[in-house]
C-alpha cells in the first residue's frame, strides 16, 4: 500500500519476521538458562566434594598422624564424590587443619564456546576441616 509521497510502505511479512526474532531469542535465553543450571549444579557438586576430601583428610590425619596419608585420602574422598574433578590441591597446616581446593570445568551448551564467558564455565570449591576432637 502506498500513499502520496509513498510514506507508508508495504508491511507485508513484518509479523513474521517478527516471530522469527522472537522465536531466536527465546531460544538463546533457553540455553543460557540451562547453561546457568548446569554450572550453579556442578558448583553445588565441587563444594560437597571438597567438603568430603577435607573432612576425609583431617579424620585420617587425626588417626595416622601422617600428613601424606591425610592427603591421599582427601584426594580419594574428592574422586569418590565427583570422579572428573582434575584439579585438586591439599594442604595441612601446623594445627592440622586440612584444607582442599579444586576446580572443574563444567561442560556448557553456550559459556564454553563464547570466549569472554569461558572464564564462567569454570567453578572452584574450597573446604577447611578442623582435626576431629574426642
Amino acid at each position: 500500500m502506498t500513499t502520496v509521497g509513498g510514506i507508508v510502505r508495504d508491511e507485508s511479512g513484518l509479523v513474521g519476521k517478527a516471530i522469527v526474532i522472537l522465536m531466536l531469542v527465546v531460544a538463546v535465553l533457553g540455553l543460557c538458562a540451562v547453561d546457568a543450571g548446569s554450572i550453579l549444579f556442578a558448583k553445588l557438586k565441587i563444594d560437597d566434594a571438597a567438603e568430603a576430601g577435607a573432612v576425609a583428610g583431617a579424620e585420617a590425619l587425626k588417626t595416622s598422624h601422617n600428613v601424606q596419608a591425610a592427603r591421599q585420602a582427601a584426594v580419594a574422598a574428592v574422586h569418590q564424590s565427583d570422579d572428573s574433578i582434575k584439579e585438586i590441591a591439599v594442604s595441612v597446616d601446623v594445627q592440622g587443619n586440612v584444607t582442599v581446593k579444586v576446580k572443574k570445568k563444567v561442560p556448557t551448551i553456550l559459556v564454553g564456546r563464547i570466549g569472554f564467558l569461558k572464564k564462567l564455565g569454570v567453578v572452584h570449591g574450597s573446604a577447611t576441616e578442623s582435626p576431629p576432637s574426642l
